[in-house]
Order: structure tokens, then sequence, then C-alpha cells
């Protein structure tokens, strides 16, 4: 059977309030660098460079991949653009809303 994706809903078109909606946006966003690697403030910007170069490589090195695939390991990078956009918006957060985030998302208390 066949899905058309195109015509599916996702849960932000249930939302009806704007500041539950920035809490489900910040949710899924940063869903998207799960594990990013990071660097301290002041790491040169040629080594920056040579580290988004490398894991770029990385994300095309069929031996890596294969080795990956063997392990059952997903491997989906994303790219540094991408996580710098999920970084930003993370630390932009309104406190307000970073609070929501943490009250709809807690573990329930036992």
């Amino acid at each position: 059977m066949s899905q058309n994706w195109a015509t599916c809903r996702n849960a932000l078109d249930f939302v009806k309030g704007a500041a539950d909606r920035k809490v489900l946006e910040l949710h899924f966003t940063q869903k998207t660098a799960a594990r990013p690697i990071i660097s301290p403030p002041g790491v040169p910007a040629e080594r920056v460079a040579a580290l988004i170069s490398a894991f770029k490589a990385l994300g095309q090195d069929r031996e890596f991949l294969a080795d990956a695939e063997r392990s059952r390991q997903e491997i989906a990078l994303v790219s540094s653009e991408e996580v710098e956009k999920v970084v930003r918006l993370i630390v932009s957060t309104p406190a307000d809303i970073a609070e929501r985030y943490a009250k709809a998302f807690a573990p329930e208390a036992k």
C-alpha cells in the first residue's frame, strides 16, 4: 500500500497557541542534531573548516558507511550549517518557552 506523505498532517497542524507551537518547534528541531560535535569558542577558523571537511568526507566514506551498516548503526550526518541553525534556535529560546518545554517533556514524577 502506497502512502502519500505530502497529504499527512503533523503535530504542528494541531497546535492552537503560539507558545505551544514554539515548544513543539523547539522539540522537533533539536532532534535534527541529536549528538552534535561542537568546539569551544576561540578555535581558529581553519581548524573548524578542517573538522567540517573531515566530517563531510566521513559521510561519503564507503568503508565507514558499510561498517556502520554491518554494526546496525544508523548514520545520518547533518551539515554544519543545519547544526548551527539548531544551536542558534536553542540558545535564543526565551525563558518562558524553555520552561514550558521543560514541563511538557519532563519525565513523570513517580
